[in-house]
């Protein structure tokens, strides 16, 4: 169910409770530059270890994908602003080096893309990236 559906259930009374964003607002409180490592899902390590070998730094020389989880220049721009990452909204700094605002990036990209981890690890089998 969206979030804006689950919202308007429960402003309207016909849902007890709006379920919690995602995947993304989880992590805030226990990921942390040294234990990041260990907020993550199964699905997510599996699609990281191909992606950039849990190099926060990780570049692609061919494109702009970057960090973590390889997200394009586009993609960080859309998304470093919803994690705080690019405060200010002005769009050029999204190459941060953290992996905690790099692992909120790419699970709203995931959540906005294929809607889970596990979906998105099974577009990756399939196409050898995601």
């Amino acid at each position: 169910m969206s979030r804006l559906l689950a919202c308007l259930l429960a402003v309207a009374g016909l849902l007890g409770t709006v379920p919690a964003t995602p995947a993304v607002a989880d992590d805030r409180d226990e990921c942390t530059r040294s234990s990041w490592r260990s907020t993550l899902h199964k699905p997510e390590k599996w699609i990281i270890k191909r992606e950039s070998d849990f190099s926060p730094t990780a570049a692609n020389p061919t494109s702009s994908a970057f960090g973590l989880g390889q997200l394009i220049h586009a993609n960080r721009r859309r998304y470093a602003p919803q994690v705080g990452a690019d405060p200010a909204g002005e769009g050029y700094h999204t190459g941060t080096t953290d992996p905690c605002e790099q692992l909120r990036m790419m699970r709203l990209y995931i959540e906005d893309r294929y809607g889970s981890p596990k979906k998105a690890k099974k577009f990756w089998k399939h196409h050898q990236w995601y």
